[in-house]
């Protein structure tokens, strides 16, 4: 009997718990349950990060991000921390509490539209907001010392492989190669963004630096200008190397040696004898040199930087933490393969400086001596053409093809007494009309007449004269 019974009391429990929990979920129904805990969103993970060396110092621009790691918005970040190490290879350590911390790039908090206009409403300014913008690049320095040289030792125990078992196997025969170079350790570079309330983001990618010794700087950096554009050259650094060439010395024939002794025929010394042995030398050595030895070829990039002109005080212009320092972001695009730079005058009589630094392997050298050039308007527009002349009564009419010139100011009239007369403007306010109408000229009379151009410059360049034209008033 009470095996028969086992399944129904079975049955008959697992109704009750139905029961009950739909009691529960009945009574819950309708009320309010605990708080929750407030969204903490985490900062996105930051996917640009380019480190610079110039000389020995690291230039390490990081791009803030403009949203939290799930997309919204606005982003919750109090600052990014920028973190080194030297290691062979970017998972030489997995955690960066083993890297050294170089810097922190304070972020700008970002306000609410409806809170900046209660500000503006109630006439308070907003609070102080340091820091870089989201989405803008903000910049950490670090000196390269003797030390960041050594690699660091992995801590991660898994990382680790075992020793290899002794053999008594021989090594394998390899092919014949060159010396292989040695693997040399890095700079490595990662940035973490940290939350208002202190929320660590995921770790960014981990760009490297060579850490070989930079090269000498350019030198002999010389500026020069136009009309339009001002023009740098430079020499490259002194570690340039190039295929070695040693000039060839023709070889003579011993026929075609003066004689040795006295009464020795002379014949050799006839051109006609000598052209054989001068043909077969030049077949021998048909070059004017020869190589004899390609070493290492090294060929330098270049970037170049404005600078502030030289002064007297020699103090450093203040900068808020995070941004670039002055000379540091070049003014080509790309580092230049040619030994030469130009970009358009902005403003002429303004004084420009710049520094060149010799790129190789990513390594920027330290900056060349500044070279200053400070453009001037000392180029004359072109000369007046096709000037007539043509003589009425009591003046001389005359007529000229004018010129084009961004600053032209006009022309003035030159006059000459004679043909052996010098000319003499005739006017000092310049015309800016082709034609002018010479009614102090006395009748009978024959001047001699030409044209300059002149600009706006101060002193005003002038022109070459036009053609001259010879006339007289009747």
């Amino acid at each position: 009997m009470s095996e028969r019974n086992g399944p129904r009391r079975a049955r008959r429990a697992g109704l009750l718990l139905a029961v009950l929990w739909l009691a529960a979920a009945g009574i819950a129904c309708g009320k309010k349950g605990p708080p929750l805990a407030p969204l903490r969103p985490t900062p996105a993970r930051i996917v640009e990060i380019t480190p610079r060396r110039l000389g020995v110092t690291a230039h390490v621009t990081v791009t803030i991000p403009a949203a939290n790691l799930d997309g919204t918005q606005p982003v919750d970040l109090d600052r990014v921390d920028v973190y080194a190490f030297t290691g062979m290879r970017p998972t030489d350590i997995r955690d960066l509490k083993y890297a050294t911390k170089i810097g922190s790039i304070p972020v700008q908090r970002v306000f609410a539209a409806a809170q900046l206009a209660a500000w503006e409403t109630q006439g308070v300014p907003p609070p102080p907001n340091p820091g870089i913008a989201p989405g803008a690049k903000g910049t950490v320095t670090e000196a390269l010392l003797p030390e960041h040289a050594i690699a660091v030792t992995p801590r991660d125990k898994r990382d680790r492989k075992p020793e290899p078992k002794p053999t008594d196997d021989p090594p394998p025969i390899l092919p014949l190669a060159g010396p292989v170079e040695e693997e040399q350790p890095v700079r490595f570079y990662a940035a973490v963004g940290i939350s208002r309330r202190n929320v660590k983001g995921p770790n960014s990618i981990r760009p490297s630096l060579p850490l070989d010794p930079p090269a000498s700087p350019p030198r002999d950096v010389a500026g020069t200008f136009t009309e339009t554009a001002i023009a740098l050259a430079w020499a490259p650094p002194v570690e340039q190397r190039l295929p070695i060439q040693v000039p060839v010395v023709p070889k003579v024939a011993p026929a075609a040696a003066a004689p040795s002794a006295p009464g020795a025929s002379a014949v050799a010394a006839d051109p006609a004898a000598t052209a054989p042995v001068a043909a077969a030398s030049e077949a021998l050595d048909p070059l004017p040199s020869k190589p004899i030895g390609v070493p290492e070829t090294i060929q330098y990039e270049y970037n170049v930087y404005r600078v502030e002109p030289p002064s007297a005080d020699a103090t450093q212009p203040a900068v808020a933490p995070g941004e670039a320092l002055p000379g540091t972001v070049p003014l080509n695009d790309k580092p230049l393969a040619a030994v030469a730079f130009g970009e358009p005058i902005v403003a002429l009589g303004a004084e420009r400086c710049y520094v060149v630094r010799a790129v190789h392997r990513g390594v920027e050298s330290a900056p060349s001596a500044p070279a200053c050039v400070t453009p001037v308007d000392n180029f004359p527009p072109p000369a007046p053409t096709q000037l007539a002349a043509i003589g009425s009564e009591g003046a001389v009419s005359l007529i000229w093809e004018g010129v084009t010139a961004a600053d032209l100011a006009g022309y003035i009239v030159m006059r000459a007494d004679g043909p052996q007369a010098g000319l003499t403007p005739l006017f000092e306010a310049p015309l800016r009309e082709t034609s002018y109408r010479d009614a102090t000229a006395k009748p009978g009379v024959r001047y001699v007449y030409a044209v300059v151009a002149v600009d706006a410059a101060t002193p005003r360049n002038v022109s070459l004269p036009s053609n001259r034209v010879e006339e007289a008033a009747r």
